[in-house]
């Protein structure tokens, strides 16, 4: 087993440290819909479909219910994984009704959310491009759509003040999300805590990222930022400069890597963390780090992103280096998109597929 591998289990093999969590705000009802079909097979089919007089019905597609949203996901990681969580949302009672059948179990505190809005659901389509999975999500925002500070009530900013870390997620699709993120933050920080952003997709709030830059990711109070590849790179397009060097970037394989870094030089403040199919880097004021995935068969890619940031977090509290955080976060995403049923990986798991499976080789970008 190789030293950062060894570390990791070693670390969590017996005691480990249990972090308090507070994540919001975004509990969704998840429908899958998974097509065994490459996405130019899958449009034919609809096309087919949709042709005749009246439409029809497309066979063919394994489909599942879940509990999800950012904080859905990435709170169950962090649940099922040893973690005290907390989520702070709104939605109706049917969507609480259904978080208590699904979270509850998990051992995640639902006390903090509230009945009295409206639900947030998702279609998530997932298909193949070119052999690689793939999905397209179709949201229904609900009340995570104007979810500002003040939604939050006494219990939720003292559990917020208590806590060792606090995950605001979402942003993308909350008109209050740059207000809920900075003040959240602000309160987090005067206490100790230790702040976490996942934005998601932020193609449909573009206008709105110079205000998130300017009143969040620059202030004091962001410890770290998480991104996938498409945000990544989106975001550094906001910039007119980076515009330039994408142009004059020649192997676009690298375009991921150039993004990331170009945004450190910019919020050089913050830890920025990068989790890709095949690695996870960290840039902060200490360095740059990097660690392979691990080699396996997806069985989907939805919500890897999420339950990344779950185990990234529970791995921040432990006496683990830059890299051996990344690699035990590669492994708890790995564990969770190569389990046929989409379970959650307890510890035990975790550290049993740390010792089966091969890290990806280099040049693994």
């Amino acid at each position: 087993m190789e030293p950062k591998l060894k570390k990791v289990d070693q670390v969590f093999e017996k005691s480990y440290n249990r972090p308090k969590v507070v994540l919001m705000p975004d509990i969704f009802i998840d429908h899958f819909i998974k097509f065994d079909l490459e996405l130019t097979g899958l449009l034919a089919k609809i096309q087919e479909v949709a042709n005749r007089e009246s439409g029809g019905i497309l066979m063919g597609t394994d489909q599942k219910f879940l509990c999800g949203g950012h904080a859905g996901i990435a709170g169950s990681t962090l649940a099922v994984l040893g973690a005290e969580v907390k989520i702070v949302a709104e939605t109706d009672s049917i969507g609480e009704s259904f978080a208590k059948a699904v979270l509850e179990t998990k051992g995640i505190d639902l006390s903090l959310v509230s009945n009295q809005g409206k639900i947030s659901s998702t279609a998530a389509m997932e298909f193949r491009l070119n052999s690689r999975l793939v999905n397209v999500m179709i949201p229904y925002s609900g009340s995570v759509k104007q979810f500002g500070f003040d939604k939050l009530s006494e219990e939720s900013k003292k559990a917020i003040e208590e806590a060792d870390a606090v995950l605001v997620s979402n942003w993308a699709q909350n008109k209050e999300g740059t207000d809920l993120a900075a003040k959240v933050f602000k309160l987090a920080r005067d206490n100790q805590t230790v702040t976490f952003l996942d934005t998601s997709d932020p193609s449909p709030s573009l206008e709105s990222v110079p205000g998130l830059v300017s009143k969040v990711i620059k202030s004091k109070n962001l410890d770290i930022f998480s991104l996938n590849e498409n945000e990544a790179t989106l975001f550094a397009s906001t910039y007119d400069s980076f515009v330039v060097r994408q142009r004059e970037e020649e192997k676009a394989q690298f375009l991921v890597v150039e993004a990331v870094k170009f945004l450190h030089e910019k919020w050089n403040r913050i830890e920025i963390c990068l989790h890709t199919q095949n690695f996870a880097m960290m840039l902060s004021n200490e360095g740059d780090y990097y660690a392979p995935s691990f080699q396996i068969m997806p069985f989907r890619s939805t919500g890897a992103g999420d339950v990344w940031n779950g185990g990234y977090i529970l791995a921040r509290f432990n006496d683990l280096e830059p890299e051996e955080q990344m690699i035990f976060a590669n492994a708890v995403a790995g564990c969770y998109i190569s389990d046929p049923q989409g379970r959650y990986p307890t510890i035990d798991q975790v550290l049993s597929f740390v010792k089966k499976r091969q890290l990806r080789p280099e040049p693994y970008f």
